[in-house]
């Protein structure tokens, strides 16, 4: 049991913090980046370039456990039309 200092535990995924929302926006960018670059290493290789992200952070993209966030977001849809095209819709 922990003891009682006063700090708060956080929630992960639910609640009031919008995590829900987070997740569906990381897998909406994940089937855009997919259909835009398909299956192959490469689909890995071309966001990191575009980036400068790591290998592990965009293996995180195409799966959808994350989404990119601010300048890496508008580095991948000056790249990717699927992407643009998903954060219109």
């Amino acid at each position: 049991m922990l003891p009682k200092t006063g700090k708060d535990l956080h929630q992960s995924g639910n609640g009031a913090d919008g995590g829900s929302r987070n997740t569906a926006y990381a897998r909406a960018i994940a089937r855009a980046l997919r259909k835009e670059l398909g299956g192959s290493h490469q689909a890995v290789q071309r966001p990191m370039r575009w980036t400068g992200a790591s290998e592990r952070t965009a293996k995180n993209w195409l799966s959808g456990a994350c989404g990119p966030s601010g300048s890496n977001l508008i580095a991948i849809i000056g790249q990717a039309a699927e992407v643009l095209d998903s954060v219109l819709s």
